[in-house]
């Protein structure tokens, strides 16, 4: 959506309909673009903006931000072909697990299995490369 109008226009984002200020998050709170940067889950709210000439002034609908927190992961046990991972995943979705032997750049990421995260969190998967360093990774939905 664009505002025109006659000219000059004039712009002041909010949150929350709190005035908000240029900063290490917010940049480009008086232009017709507001950037966040380094977003956490602080900047979820609602966001507007009120757009100013010489006939007056108008405040856009607002846009609802939602910052989701990635799940942590950590490794539960680990035996030649099980690898259990106790996970604050949202259970019973389906997640991708991959591998690889190093960590060089590109890195060679290999599909291991598709899980899905039980109703208590744990996600476990079969590992077919026994003997093997091995880096695992989730990708997540």
């Amino acid at each position: 959506m664009t505002a025109s109008s006659t000219a000059p226009l004039g712009y002041q984002w909010k949150k929350n309909a709190t005035t908000l200020s240029n900063n290490a998050v917010y940049a480009g709170v008086n232009t017709n673009v507001l950037t966040l940067t380094a977003v956490s889950t602080n900047e979820a709210g609602s966001y507007s903006v009120v757009v100013t000439n010489s006939a007056g002034s108008i405040t856009s609908n607002p846009a609802l931000l939602t910052v989701a927190t990635p799940p942590k992961m950590t490794l539960s046990s680990y035996a030649p072909n099980t690898v259990v991972f106790g996970t604050s995943a949202v259970s019973n979705l389906t997640y991708v697990v991959q591998s690889a032997t190093n960590l060089l750049t590109p890195i060679p990421w290999t599909p291991v299995a598709t899980s899905v995260v039980s109703p208590s969190g744990v996600l476990v998967f079969t590992n077919s490369l026994i003997g093997t360093q091995q880096f695992f990774r989730v990708l997540f939905p």
